[in-house]
């Protein structure tokens, strides 16, 4: 039975461990987000990995294939408790990829159900690298917050693509 499980990598190789165990037929899954950085005196928006030094990779435990992965390049080991390899659930991995925008980056805010009055940043448009209010949802796609700007509350439609809760 195929089942999702944990590959820890060594740091900051999860695309080259990735890459190789796609090279070698597994089914990987790798949640990314974008993320402001500040590269000399602007903000550039970056792919950043979701889980630091981690991956999925979906094998059977009964085919003796998947013992290769701890042998990738790029692959530190599986995870496992007490020497076991546990499955992570498949709604888990459903629900992050469901989370993913048109581009396969994750959107913080459809994992993350944020609250009345959270502090989330600004990732795109005018008020880029700024913080707001989180107000309310809109729909599915759109969110209202409430951002100061000279003194005063101001509100908000924007995409739930273009925040982020911190």
């Amino acid at each position: 039975m195929l089942n999702w499980y944990v590959v820890k990598t060594k740091g900051l190789k999860e695309e080259l461990a990735e890459r190789n165990l796609i090279n070698q037929h597994f089914v990987v899954y790798y949640p990314v987000i974008k993320t402001l950085k500040k590269i000399g005196n602007k903000f550039v928006l970056v792919k950043k990995p979701l889980f630091s030094n981690y991956i999925f990779v979906q094998f059977d435990l009964n085919d003796s294939n998947w013992t290769k992965i701890n042998n990738t390049l790029g692959v530190s080991s599986l995870l496992s408790l007490s020497n076991n390899l546990s499955p992570v659930n498949n709604s888990d991995i459903n629900d992050l990829k469901s989370a993913e925008d048109e581009n396969n980056f994750i959107v913080i805010s459809k994992i993350q159900n944020p609250t009345m009055g959270r502090l989330c940043k600004i990732l795109e448009g005018p008020f880029k690298g700024k913080q707001a209010k989180f107000k309310e949802k809109k729909d599915n796609k759109n969110v209202f917050l409430i951002i100061n700007l000279l003194g005063r509350d101001i509100n908000l439609n924007l995409p739930y693509n273009c925040i982020e809760p911190l």
